[in-house]
């Protein structure tokens, strides 16, 4: 799959309210092994449908927010 023409809009021009594993590892810059791993121990909540393990929009949302490093003002300063 060409990664250059995955987007997450629909032909109709909404938003995806899923993607595949394989495009939330793209997206997130990892592996999907990790994903699956991470889904295991019950880090990343999938949505399945039948066989397909989908990642939702807000769940990517939510991983990004909980990794994010804090601002440089909003850090803890070190002792002097």
């Amino acid at each position: 799959m060409n990664k250059e023409t995955v987007t997450n809009k629909t032909p109709e021009g909404g938003k995806r309210l899923t993607i595949s594993l394989e495009d939330a590892a793209w997206r997130l810059s990892v592996s999907p092994s990790f994903l699956r791993l991470e889904i295991a121990r019950g880090s990343i909540r999938p949505v399945r449908l039948g066989r397909r393990v989908l990642i939702s929009e807000a769940e990517i949302d939510r991983l990004v927010d909980a990794f994010r490093e804090p601002l440089a003002q909003d850090a803890p300063r070190r002792p002097a």
